[in-house]
């Protein structure tokens, strides 16, 4: 009697895994800070070479949550040599970006970039706020939609049912993807 009560325990326990109404089937899936990080550090150094003269290196990613705003920060090195410059002109710069979940690619994705700050010593103020410009287009450009995270297969399946992401949020503990009851 034991064997036959707990083999009906199971089978209905795999049976109610596959409703959408499980309670307890997850409601959100959180990547840590240091997961980000990784994840980021992989996709760089990135190079790119502008106006067939200018390159621009950017490396050393440093990803910070910002929760009140909904948003995470990275901060790099950048790096920009161009034809009569004797030395490279390296700085760092500082953007912010949101975050949205590509269902299709399952990628965890920046959505709307934002060059907030950049340190670039020994340049004067005009020379200076045209590399912010340059760099603030650059940012737009090339790293809106970029991914930061991809989920491997697997990752958002709960005993073989896909779930479902809904939204993203930024917390204290890391990037939180909402996940379809």
């Amino acid at each position: 009697m034991k064997l036959f009560r707990l083999a009906l325990i199971l089978i209905l326990s795999v049976l109610m895994a596959g409703c959408d109404t499980a309670p307890f089937r997850p409601t959100h899936v959180t990547f840590t800070k240091e997961q980000l990080q990784k994840a980021v550090a992989k996709k760089f150094p990135i190079e790119k070479h502008y106006l067939e003269s200018v390159d621009l290196i950017v490396s050393n990613p440093v990803v910070s949550l910002r929760p009140e705003t909904n948003r995470i920060a990275i901060q790099f090195d950048a790096s920009v040599t161009a034809p009569g410059i004797v030395q490279p002109i390296n700085g760092q710069l500082l953007f912010s970006s949101g975050l949205t979940f590509d269902t299709s690619k399952s990628e965890l994705v920046l959505k709307d970039p934002r060059l907030e700050k950049q340190q670039i010593a020994g340049l004067s103020g005009a020379t200076s706020e045209i590399i912010s410009q340059l760099e603030a287009i650059v940012v737009k450009d090339n790293l809106n939609g970029k991914s930061i995270h991809n989920c491997k297969p697997g990752d958002l399946e709960f005993l073989g049912v896909p779930l479902k992401p809904t939204n993203v949020e930024v917390t204290q503990e890391g990037v939180v993807l909402h996940l379809a009851k």
